[in-house]
């Protein structure tokens, strides 16, 4: 009876000694050889468990409802879910199985199990879903505080992609994007003369709502990058750029107030997905950079001090 099940589930024969499905009888077998097992999960677990069982990937406070696609003759089929915290329903009988998530405050990676019951042996098969809101946002987020009309600039969170929920940014009035937003782990937005103060803010969001998010207050100012708007020429480029401050006046008046004129400032070069090809510091006198090996894109300039942050984007061709 027990090897009939196993065809009935979709396995085929084996010349694997000890195994339940040997092409001929070899005697009574209390247990499932190895053999057996692994063909098991090649085809319910954990990849193959969404053919057998369909329903939603993310479980909400809503009722959702699970179905045993393929059921052998005879058997019965008993429902259980891991862990039984995150459920509001965590146990049912028949083809089908509905539960939901126990609360919106409770969130996490859950598991559905279809235990199939034919008299004699016992399969369990099971699938994987996301309960309730996505995992809340709690990297870094990085970008400036203050940014300046007419420029560009790029805003980042540590957090990377989760399956619970796609990223989703929200930015102040006038803050145009170019690349990324909803959906990555970054931001690049440009500053329009109307644009207002206001919080630049990311969180994660599914079908049952948003997580936590993180949030950065951040002021416009009129014109220009302020003393610190840096200049990139030739831009576009192919291996070599230089990089000079556009108001050398205002600069020098700007580091004069902060007793810092010979200090140096802090400048990295990222591209657009964020990734980081160089940094090191940069005096007034500006610095120029051969990049013949770095690879061919968009890529942002950040110069910062402990107060004031300028960013300027070029193209490597």
């Amino acid at each position: 009876m027990a090897h009939e099940l196993g065809h009935a589930l979709g396995l085929f024969h084996t010349l694997v000694p000890g195994s339940l499905m040997l092409a001929f009888y070899d005697g009574s077998h209390r247990f499932l050889g190895e053999d057996d097992i692994a063909g098991i999960q090649s085809l319910y677990s954990p990849q193959g468990a969404g053919n057998l069982i369909a329903g939603a990937e993310i479980v909400c406070a809503t009722n959702t409802t699970f179905q045993l696609t393929e059921i052998p003759s005879g058997s019965t089929i008993t429902w259980s879910v891991s862990p039984t915290n995150l459920f509001a329903i965590d146990n049912g009988s028949g083809n089908t199985f509905t539960t939901r998530a126990e609360n919106n405050a409770l969130h996490g990676t859950g598991t559905i199990i279809a235990t199939i019951d034919n008299g004699c042996d016992q399969i369990n098969i099971s699938i994987d879903v996301w309960v309730g809101k996505p995992e809340h946002v709690t990297g870094i987020l990085s970008g400036p505080s203050t940014v300046y009309t007419s420029n560009l600039y790029f805003y980042s969170v540590t957090d990377q992609y989760h399956y619970s929920g796609a990223f989703d940014w929200t930015t102040p009035r006038g803050f145009t994007r170019y690349g990324g937003g909803d959906g990555y782990n970054y931001v690049h937005v440009g500053i329009s003369e109307f644009a207002w103060d206001g919080y630049v803010q990311v969180w994660r969001k599914n079908v049952c709502g948003n997580s936590g998010a993180r949030w950065m207050y951040v002021t416009v100012e009129e014109g220009g990058g302020g003393p610190i708007e840096t200049i990139i020429s030739p831009n576009p480029a192919t291996d070599e750029i230089s990089i000079e401050f556009a108001n050398p006046k205002q600069l020098d008046d700007y580091l004069t107030s902060l007793d810092a004129i010979n200090e140096s400032m802090d400048i990295e070069i990222v591209s657009i997905y964020g990734e980081k090809v160089y940094s090191s510091n940069i005096t007034k006198e500006g610095l120029n950079l051969n990049l013949k090996f770095v690879k061919r894109g968009l890529y942002v300039v950040k110069v910062s001090n402990n107060k004031l942050t300028s960013e300027a984007r070029f193209l490597l061709e």
